[in-house]
């Protein structure tokens, strides 16, 4: 029954409510640093602001005009994990326990404030990715100046920001918004049930096995592996569901690693490589809550895009990603089994 079950995701949509409007401004944030740092000169520059264009992702089910309030934190959580990969790229051991405190604190502070998808994931995301690429030469990185790379994130992230809130210029879209929350309920006070400290000391724990795993890897793999287990254990409490995710996660991975290397070998560049990077960010907000996997097929070429800009060998990148979130998936599931006693394991 389990095994039919997981075999019907993999066919089936879930409903979802239209997505269109958020796939725009998620598109339009990506792209948008990547067309100024190409119109100036300097597409690479505008390639690593387009790391703060996560930003766009966080709160949409709630009104713009509360949006405008609550982003704000995002980014200064999004500034202060890219500065501590930075802080972290000097060792390949400081540099995962970067990563475990981002990841931890993140957890944490997400579930405890309710602050909803894609949670905890993309400030992992981004303090892996910085650290990668101010990971220094002698280390395998591209040795990018740290404090740049930190300023340039913080400028994709208010560009996200911007576009975000510029609808509210148009009288009818604010009108639109109905009141303001007020904000003791948009900033309540930090509350974790019973099951959220499971949830969160689950996560935690498969964060720092991941870590543990990624060790004796290179540098530039510890947050994948990380960002996998991270992922999968974000929804349920099920084997079934945790099973269902790691599956999708791995079959997503590799064939997302697939366009990854047809649009590297294609490698657009300059204006196009906007428009590609746009692409695969609408194409994830539309489908990321009716099929997981399909929308890893957009999530990783779209993060290996962006991270292994200044990588050698794009085979090898691609398949380090497919074994790295083979093995995040395997600790997602051993920490599952480990911490679900009994029936609770099979629970749906």
């Amino acid at each position: 029954m389990v095994d039919r079950g997981i075999g019907r995701s993999l066919i089936r949509f879930s409903p979802s409510p239209p997505r269109w409007h958020l796939a725009l401004q998620a598109a339009i944030a990506m792209a948008l640093p990547v067309v100024t740092g190409t119109a100036l000169g300097n597409q690479g520059a505008g390639l690593q602001a387009s790391i703060g264009a996560f930003t766009a992702l966080y709160c949409t089910a709630i009104s713009r005009r509360d949006r405008v309030r609550v982003l704000p934190l995002i980014i200064a959580g999004m500034v202060l994990a890219s500065a501590l990969g930075v802080l972290g790229s000097g060792s390949h051991l400081l540099g995962l326990v970067m990563l475990v405190v981002v990841a931890s604190a993140a957890v944490l502070l997400v579930t405890g404030f309710r602050v909803g998808p894609p949670g905890a994931l993309m400030f992992t995301l981004v303090c892996g990715i910085s650290t990668q690429i101010a990971a220094p030469t002698e280390l395998g990185g591209p040795g990018e100046n740290g404090l740049v790379l930190i300023a340039l994130i913080a400028a994709g992230a208010v560009t996200a920001y911007l576009v975000v809130i510029f609808p509210l210029l148009l009288p009818r879209v604010w009108r639109a918004q109905g009141e303001r929350t007020p904000v003791s309920v948009l900033f309540g006070g930090f509350i974790l049930t019973a099951n959220d400290r499971i949830s969160v000391l689950r996560t935690i724990a498969a964060v720092i096995l991941a870590a543990l795993v990624a060790v004796p890897l290179d540098q530039h793999r510890g947050y994948w592996i990380i960002c996998a287990a991270l992922a999968i254990l974000s929804i349920g409490h099920s084997r079934r569901m945790t099973v269902q995710r790691g599956i999708h996660r791995v079959l997503g991975t590799v064939v997302g690693s697939g366009l990854f290397l047809v649009l590297a070998g294609i490698g657009p560049q300059g204006y196009w490589l906007a428009l590609t990077l746009g692409l695969l960010q609408a194409f994830v907000e539309l489908v990321v809550v009716r099929h997981y996997a399909l929308a890893l097929c957009g999530i990783t070429p779209l993060s290996l895009l962006i991270a292994s800009a200044a990588h050698a060998s794009v085979e090898a990148v691609a398949l380090e990603r497919v074994l790295d979130t083979l093995a995040g998936a395997l600790v997602a599931m051993l920490v599952l089994l480990v911490a679900l006693p009994g029936k609770n394991r099979d629970g749906a």
